[in-house]
C-alpha cells in the first residue's frame, strides 16, 4: 500500500465537501460536538477509536479507504497509534510481507529454473549433437550368419588353396558371390544415443539386418539447445531483475515505515 498524501483531519473535511455536508450535519450524524469536529479537520486533535469509527461511518467511509489516502511517513503517533488504524496497518504489513517471501520464492524458483535450462542447452544434456551413424548392407534370411555380407557366404565352401583345386565348385563360388552382391541393399540408421558397435535388427519378413558402425560420430547442431539457452537466460535475468526491484521496494518501505 502506497503513503497517501493527506493527514486524517485533511481526509476529514474531503470527504465531508465532496458529500455536500456542513460541519454540523456531519457532527450530527456522527454524534459529536461541531467544534470537536472542527479541531479533528484542523489537525488541532485527535479522535478516540470510538469516534474515528463513527465519523467514517457518516462519511460511507470504511478504515482501509481513509488509510490509503493518509500520509503515514508524517502522520503524528497519536494518528498511527488508533487501534482501527494501527490494526489496519499491522495486517497490511503481515499480507505484504508474506506477499514478498512468495514472490522471493518464486523469482528465486526462476532464477532456479532457468540456470538449470541454459546449462543443460550447454551441456547438451537433453539433445545431445553427437550422431552416430550405422550401416547395413542388406537383408539375411533365415538360416545365414550373421556377417553373410562380410565373407561369411564363403563358409558354405570348403577352403580352397588355389583356383585350381576344386575347380569343379568354382563356378558355385562365382554364383554365390554375384547372388550376394545383387542382394546388397544398403540401410543407415542416424542416432544420438550411442548403440553396440555391431547390433541386429529383427525385419517383419523374417529376415534380419546387421548393423556397424560407421566411422567417428559426426557434430550436428540443434536448434533445441539454442532454445534453452535462450529461455534458460531469459529466465535468469528476469527473475535477477524481478528480484532486484523487490528487495528494493522492501527495503523502500521498511525505511518509510
Amino acid at each position: 500500500m502506497t503513503s497517501g498524501t493527506m493527514t486524517l483531519g485533511e481526509i476529514i473535511r474531503h470527504h465531508r465537501q465532496q458529500q455536500g455536508l456542513s460541519q454540523p450535519e456531519l457532527a450530527n450524524k456522527a454524534q459529536i460536538e461541531q467544534s470537536y469536529l472542527s479541531k479533528l479537520e484542523n489537525d488541532h486533535s485527535y479522535p478516540s477509536d470510538d469516534i474515528l469509527k463513527r465519523v467514517i461511518k457518516a462519511l460511507n467511509l470504511d478504515i482501509s479507504d481513509l488509510c490509503a489516502q493518509l500520509d503515514t511517513r508524517s502522520a503524528d503517533p497519536k494518528v498511527m497509534h488508533i487501534e482501527s488504524i494501527r490494526t489496519h496497518m499491522d495486517r497490511f504489513q503481515q499480507q505484504s510481507q508474506r506477499r514478498s517471501v512468495v514472490l522471493i520464492a518464486l523469482f528465486t524458483l526462476t532464477i532456479g529454473i532457468g540456470c538449470a535450462l541454459f546449462y543443460a542447452g550447454y551441456s547438451k544434456a537433453f539433445f545431445p549433437e553427437l550422431q552416430y551413424s550405422y550401416e547395413s548392407r542388406g537383408e539375411i534370411q533365415p538360416g545365414e550368419p550373421s556377417d553373410y555380407f562380410h565373407g561369411g557366404w564363403r563358409r558354405a565352401f570348403p577352403r580352397m588353396v588355389s583356383w585350381n583345386e576344386n575347380s569343379e565348385l568354382i563356378p558355385e563360388v562365382r554364383q554365390a558371390e554375384v547372388a550376394q552382391y545383387n542382394r546388397v541393399e544398403y540401410n543407415s540408421i542416424q542416432s544420438f544415443q550411442p548403440l553396440e558397435n555391431t547390433f541386429e535388427r529383427q525385419l517383419e519378413n523374417g529376415n534380419r539386418r546387421l548393423y556397424r558402425v560407421v566411422d567417428a560420430p559426426t557434430q550436428v547442431s540443434r536448434a533445441q539447445n539454442g532454445w534453452l539457452m535462450l529461455v534458460g537466460i531469459t529466465m535468469t535475468v528476469s527473475g535477477l531483475i524481478a528480484l532486484v526491484l523487490l528487495l528494493r521496494l522492501r527495503v523502500t518501505q521498511l525505511y518509510r515505515t
